[in-house]
């Protein structure tokens, strides 16, 4: 592994850059890589591209036509660039100011800008390297050479699914990149365009584009793989999709076809992906024309999608005219199968579990429910709450209910209510694992502020017991506490916990009730850790063993080699604990260290050792305490120095 790469042809640069250097950089951004999110060809900053070649994929006994076969093996090619350090010499103390100050001036994103991913195992060790964090006479082995490798799909220039930032990459800006590059070489590089997204437009960047599947109404057995941005438009899509297949784009018209059903027809060209709740990996249809010039008429049975769902929502049973045949809510669509009120199912959109069952829990919270299909929630929308969202949240949640409890569909697909909600709370963006608890917290603080009464709020003190009894003061913080919070969850979610303090130098005693809508139980805590190595023998001829050895989390790195010795049989004085990093040694750890210093992506290795027989204590001479008859180092009288 430490040798990997070293096969493959290289392209230096380093800071300060040249004209030459510079260009060479640019050919591994991605504003000209058909594969990246960032090639021009909207208005926005960063759009998406088709890929030209080699990411075209087979369905059934249609495949489609890669023209261009070079430009897949010239993507991957790009993909292993390497680059070599070129200023090695300034010390690390420098390094550190630098980028110190890099930071001070560039701290935040801004529209256009292009920042780089760096696979956070190596950003650590660098911060280790340069102590980032503290002062330290101690020298931390360097880094070596950034590799980005484990953020990226084998093949392409896409980062691979379920990244975190903080997690998997740290983010730097273009300044800082080329800082790093100069000194420690390494790659890829992975640049990323920043985008608006969300309801207010924030700026984020763009870690992974959008992988759209795309097929056609002439030819449904046809995929074709594409990447856009979240920011392109529904016309970029159409545009670039019907110069790809030679197509008119106005005898041309696209649906949103996620699991193959047609969900949503996308008129607005001006829209944008993200506003218009596509997601990653689904499917988009290109509906074309019949050759009297007219629309498809809508399937009712069979069609595009007959193989795979016979599913429509009710306004394709209406009487509206072919241009107006979508839905016009994404929950609505689900299977079409009358079903008792409240029996309704929510489809997992992709590790939306968590979602699903908060929703189901609450959805079937009477009080709540009836408040929503009653419609009473329309009269307390407060449109003007700074901490709302402006009614959004809860015309989503509404819309979902009426859908649960309409009794007209067997299951439904949330995504209507996924996009709100993640335009909003942007941590439940994208298809991770998350808490079920955390999005039930956030879904009822979101629908209390969007429903509060009260629109002025005025200004409140916490009110204190004095001595008073506890119904009474519980009553009077209640009361306060409803002169600013004051909603449908309020009156069914909402409790009061009495908090009682003692000042240990005064012995004065606070009595207050503090407001609470849920409670945090405690779950046991587990005390041990599995750490996983490989155990390399003295013997060459004993192959490598790789074991899990459980210990104790607050143990130390002595308490491991005794483990260790009970499985593989080595004495722990004759065992050396390494972590491997990049194909050598990066450090060995002593018996004091504790076990949290080897976290769970480290290459721990252990080492047997052979240890010399020390040599015997020379005899000592001259007059001394007589020795113990026998006793080892003693001379005997009369022996000469030399006969040792």
């Amino acid at each position: 592994l430490a040798h990997r790469y070293l096969s493959i042809s290289c392209v230096f640069f380093g800071a300060p850059l040249t004209d030459l250097q510079r260009e060479s950089m640019d050919g591994v951004d991605y504003d000209e890589d058909p594969t990246d999110l960032s090639l021009q060809g909207s208005s926005q900053s960063a759009v998406g591209e088709w890929d030209d070649g080699g990411d075209d994929l087979e369905s059934g006994s249609g495949s489609a036509a890669a023209s261009g076969q070079g430009a897949s093996e010239q993507a991957e090619e790009d993909e292993l660039r390497y680059f070599e350090a070129t200023d090695e010499s300034v010390p690390v103390k420098e390094q550190k100011e630098i980028i110190k100050e890099v930071r001070s001036r560039n701290s935040t994103l801004k529209l256009g800008e292009t920042w780089y991913l760096v696979a956070i195992r190596w950003y650590k060790r660098w911060k280790e390297h340069v102590h980032w964090d503290f002062e330290s006479a101690y020298e931390r082995p360097s880094p070596g050479s950034i590799d980005n490798m484990p953020l990226i799909s084998s093949g392409t220039k896409i980062c691979k699914k379920g990244l975190f930032e903080n997690y998997d990459y740290a983010i730097v800006d273009k300044e800082e990149w080329e800082y790093l590059l100069a000194w420690y070489g390494g790659g890829p590089a992975v640049g990323r365009k920043v985008i608006e997204s969300g309801y207010n437009n924030s700026c984020t960047l763009e870690v992974r584009p959008l992988c759209l599947k795309i097929v056609t109404s002439s030819d449904n057995t046809l995929e074709l793989a594409g990447q856009f941005s979240k920011a392109d438009t529904v016309g970029y899509l159409k545009n670039t999709m019907c110069k790809r297949l030679g197509k008119d784009p106005s005898e041309v018209r696209v649906w949103d076809y996620h699991a193959r059903s047609r969900i949503k027809l996308l008129e607005d060209l001006d829209e944008r992906l993200d506003d218009a709740q596509v997601i990653d990996d689904q499917f988009i249809l290109l509906e074309e024309k019949e050759e009297d010039g007219s629309w498809p008429e809508a399937p009712r049975s069979g069609g595009y999608a007959s193989s795979y769902s016979s599913s429509y929502t009710s306004s394709y049973y209406s009487t509206h005219s072919s241009s107006s045949y979508y839905s016009s809510s994404y929950s609505s669509t689900g299977t079409r199968e009358p079903t008792d009120p409240g029996l309704t199912g929510l489809s997992n959109l992709g590790n939306t579990c968590f979602m699903n069952s908060s929703l189901q829990c609450l959805s079937n919270t009477a009080p709540l429910a009836d408040f929503f299909l009653t419609k009473k929630y329309e009269g307390e929308v407060n449109k003007d709450n700074p901490l709302g969202m402006g009614g959004d949240l809860a015309k989503a949640y509404d819309d979902l209910v009426s859908d649960l409890w309409s009794g007209d569909y067997k299951s439904i697909y949330p995504r209507a209510f996924k996009s709100k909600l993640q335009r909003h709370a942007p941590q439940f963006a994208g298809y991770q694992q998350h808490d079920s608890q955390e999005l039930l917290a956030f879904l009822l603080d979101g629908l209390h502020e969007d429903l509060n009464r009260v629109v002025n709020k005025p200004y409140t003190e916490t009110v204190e017991a004095d001595g008073r009894p506890d119904e009474v003061v519980a009553a009077e913080a209640w009361e306060v506490h409803k002169l600013r919070n004051d909603s449908i969850i309020v009156d069914w979610f909402q409790g009061q916990l009495k908090s009682t303090l003692i000042c240990p130098e005064c012995d004065r005693v606070s009595v207050t009730f503090d407001p609470f809508m849920y409670l945090s139980l405690p779950l046991p805590v587990k005390t041990t850790r599995e750490i996983e190595l490989r155990v390399f023998f003295e013997d060459p001829a004993r192959l490598p063993l790789r074991v899990k050895v459980v210990v104790q989390k607050s143990g130390r790195i002595k308490d491991l080699k005794e483990a260790l010795s009970a499985l593989v049989g080595i004495a722990p004085t004759c065992l050396a604990i390494t972590d491997v990093y990049g194909g050598r040694f990066f450090k060995r750890f002593q018996d004091t260290e504790f076990l949290g210093e080897i976290q769970e992506r480290d290459d721990i290795h252990a080492y047997e050792l052979i240890l010399p027989t020390p040599p015997p204590r020379p005899p000592r001479t001259g007059k001394s305490a007589p020795a113990e008859e026998g006793a080892p180092g003693e001379r005997e009288e009369g022996e000469e120095e030399g006969e040792e």
